[in-house]
């Protein structure tokens, strides 16, 4: 590897004087969220992140879920050789049975994993394949190092910790659909002929129960309001549906509280609504970040209207938002949910990574790569599902 090209591009502009080879490069891991916060100041602004590793997000996950759950906040950072940060990569280490393990900055609510990384940071897959390992040597003990949920690119960037040696593809897939105004020019990029008649007929069905109101609120103090119908419907629905809801659990729905009350001022937390004569129909929440709105919490309410498929309904009208608001993509985010197909949008690959740390960790490692080789025999496949319908289990 060149230390002349390195891993510095310097058509970026935010290169030092001299770029730096993935083995000059200086690799630090600190527990502290104040260090990690002034690392944020230098990377966020002018950097690639997903929504779910900006300095909101995090800073509101290590305070409503990692610290409730014992989970111990880790922020590796990879310096140039002039102390320059490039990277961030938000982790925690907690305790899984008997396991020591490391895994995304994640504990069931970040849809995707992924590193803040500086605009000039580009690794070849070469170069990351040197600095990988070194950043993993700098992790502290652990028994199983678990990153799942990785996408293949960030912000038209790729990933690199989609390139680390051992990537397994999920069955788990993200969904989304670029948008576009003019609206109506867009509709017919990403809407089949059948699907704009049904939208079409899904309106004229809600006209015909009352006056139709589509809003999107940005108020803090409304959005927390109108948060807690939506996850008091969320919870019955799936109740009724015996399903279980992760809002169910009291650290997961402040998270969410504290987004939004971290998040509203800026436009980083939105909340959208559908309503017929007053009454709630659906509702969804979600942020937006980098040009894209990402769907997280979608419900619809009973009533007259459940034939007429109000989520989707509210989805289409919500894609018409973003696009006339700027965004150029809507995500759907994580799921394989029919839905979303229907809707235009594309499925992206995500992969996952489990490597051992200790002699502990082997056994999961090994049920991990089974798991992934069962799933690419369709005979064996079949077979398993076969026995587990006979047994139960």
């Amino acid at each position: 590897m060149s230390t002349e090209t390195g891993v510095l591009d310097r058509s970026a502009g935010v290169q030092p004087a001299r770029a730096t080879s993935a083995r000059e490069m200086r690799i630090e891991v600190t527990s502290d969220l104040d260090v990690a916060a002034r690392l944020y100041q230098e990377l966020e602004a002018g950097g690639v992140v997903s929504a779910f590793q900006t300095r909101l997000w995090i800073e509101c996950w290590a305070e409503q879920l990692a610290r409730p759950r014992g989970a111990e906040m880790l922020f590796c950072s990879v310096r140039s050789g002039d102390g320059q940060p490039v990277m961030l990569l938000p982790l925690c280490r907690r305790v899984d049975g008997r396991l020591q393990v490391i895994e995304g900055a994640d504990l069931g609510v970040s849809d995707y994993v992924a590193p803040v990384m500086a605009r000039g940071f580009k690794p070849t897959p070469t170069e990351w394949g040197v600095l990988w390992p070194r950043i993993v040597a700098a992790l502290p003990p652990h028994d199983l190092l678990r990153l799942t949920k990785i996408p293949l690119a960030i912000g038209g960037d790729a990933n690199p910790l989609a390139w680390i040696p051992g990537c397994l593809t999920l069955e788990l897939q993200a969904h989304g659909v670029a948008v576009s105004a003019p609206w109506d020019a867009c509709t017919k990029r990403i809407f089949s002929g059948n699907r704009r008649e049904k939208l079409k007929k899904g309106w004229r069905g809600l006209a015909g129960l009352g006056s139709v109101r589509f809003r999107v609120v940005e108020e803090a103090a409304e959005m927390t309001e109108l948060f807690e119908q939506l996850a008091a419907q969320r919870l019955r629905r799936f109740a009724a549906l015996q399903r279980n809801d992760p809002l169910r659990d009291p650290d997961f729905a402040n998270f969410y509280r504290a987004v939004i009350a971290r998040g509203a001022a800026s436009g980083f937390a939105r909340l959208a609504l559908l309503e017929v004569d007053g009454r709630l129909v659906a509702m969804l929440f979600g942020v937006c970040h980098a040009g894209a709105f990402h769907l997280l919490i979608p419900t619809f309410f009973d009533g007259p209207w459940a034939q007429l498929a109000p989520g989707m309904l509210l989805s289409a009208r919500m894609m018409q938002w973003a696009a006339e608001s700027g965004l150029t993509y809507y995500d759907f985010t994580i799921g394989n949910e029919d839905y979303k197909g229907r809707l235009g949008a594309t499925a992206h690959d995500l992969v996952e990574v489990v490597s051992a740390g200790s002699w502990r960790g082997l056994p999961t490692v090994a049920a991990v790569r089974l798991k992934a080789w069962i799933k690419r025999q369709p005979w064996l496949l079949a077979a398993v599902r076969k026995a587990r319908g006979i047994t139960g289990r």
